[in-house]
């Protein structure tokens, strides 16, 4: 089984030909919805099934003791995802952390 993760037209295009399942990157219902469709017209296009390819997206709850909690997690969790895959790992781990409420930092070797 091969999984594929990514969305721009090089990796649409690889998953379209060879992966059995592609991992979403949206979480917009709408860019959800057009992402599943792009996927399913390359599939067909490169003479495979469309159904036989899964899309998978990605869920991301937040949580707290009270709704009002959750929701200023919800924030740091949006804001902090801009910090990408360019900052050392403790850095990525405390919005991680943030979105769980609770100290992930724990978790980076150290």
């Amino acid at each position: 089984m091969l999984c594929q993760a990514g969305a721009s037209p090089k990796g649409r295009a690889f998953a379209a030909r060879y992966a059995d399942t592609i991992i979403s990157p949206y979480q917009d219902p709408a860019l959800m919805k057009a992402y599943r469709d792009d996927i399913r017209l390359r599939v067909e296009a490169a003479g495979r099934k469309p159904d036989g390819v899964k899309v998978l997206f990605l869920a991301s709850p937040v949580v707290g003791e009270t709704e009002a909690e959750a929701r200023a997690s919800a924030t740091t969790c949006s804001s902090s995802e801009t910090a990408g895959d360019q900052q050392p790992v403790s850095l990525n781990a405390w919005p991680m952390g943030a979105c769980l409420v609770s100290d992930s930092t724990r978790l980076v070797p150290r």
